[in-house]
């Protein structure tokens, strides 16, 4: 059975591959909001007290040219996605 992302959900993984000196994220992964795939990056930062909390950036995931789905249109309006 293959996995199938749920709609509103996604998944965090630790970023092996990190290089602090570059600000890369802590963790990376995936999320489907609205029916659109969004990469996720999250950051552990610390608070002057000492708490922990995470910041999350998210980017639409872009189609591949070979996939088979025609080409996003062009929207011209002002409306943000959220």
């Amino acid at each position: 059975m293959s996995y199938e992302q749920r709609e509103l959900s996604g998944s965090l993984f630790i970023n092996d591959k990190r290089d602090p000196e570059k600000n890369q994220p802590n963790m990376n992964g995936k999320c489907l909001i609205d029916g659109t795939l969004y990469y996720m990056d999250a950051w552990t930062k610390k608070k002057d007290d000492g708490a922990k909390w995470l910041s999350v950036a998210f980017k639409a995931c872009e189609r591949q040219a070979d996939d088979g789905a025609p080409p996003p249109e062009d929207d011209d309006g002002d409306e943000m996605p959220f």
